[in-house]
């Protein structure tokens, strides 16, 4: 996909947006049985959304509510809902003006997941840091469900391990 890449592309990113999801669509067809084709083909379309440029995501969404099969409107819904456009709440009834509503943020808006400049920058997509500290946190805590404060305890013998070693690189006496 990289190779596919070129400046006229990341000039119009819907179109490389819309190639590689029909090529996908294909490679997942060839692959899997009908029904999970189908619900595999729409995970990866609206995962797709994370590699648009974030002024396009609400266009990339638009255009794959026009293309998803009518089975898979509940997700689609929750998606658009939770990360892209957000919901609507009722503010107002006037019987003279009707209903007035108000847009409610998503969740998790796409400023928050959307990889596109990272991408571009040669930065990290993952949190595998954090994921790593999450992984090994339990064995410095004893084991998985400690109470609050044996997890306080913990947390401050770390934080005082992360400070010393912090001074210690500042004066050149740890390699990082």
């Amino acid at each position: 996909m990289k190779d596919q890449i070129t400046s006229s592309s990341i000039m119009n990113p819907v179109e490389v947006f819309t190639k590689n999801a029909s090529q996908i669509e294909t490679a997942t067809k060839a692959r899997m049985p009908t029904e999970d084709t189908v619900k595999c083909m729409l995970r990866r379309k609206l995962d797709s959304l994370a590699f648009l440029p974030e002024k396009k995501v609400l266009e990339g969404m638009d255009f794959l509510r026009t293309i998803m099969p009518p089975e898979a409107t509940g997700l689609v819904n929750y998606f658009d809902t939770t990360y892209v456009h957000g919901s609507y709440r009722s503010v107002q009834h006037n019987p003279n003006n009707g209903i007035r509503l108000r847009n409610i943020a998503p969740f998790y808006p796409p400023s928050i997941w959307n990889v596109y400049q990272t991408i571009l920058d040669n930065g990290h997509r993952t949190n595998n840091e954090t994921e790593g500290w999450n992984h090994c946190f339990p064995k410095l805590a004893g084991h998985n469900h400690s109470s609050i404060w044996t997890l306080i305890k913990k947390m401050r013998l770390e934080l005082s391990s992360d400070e010393t070693k912090l001074a210690q690189f500042a004066i050149g006496n740890l390699n990082k």
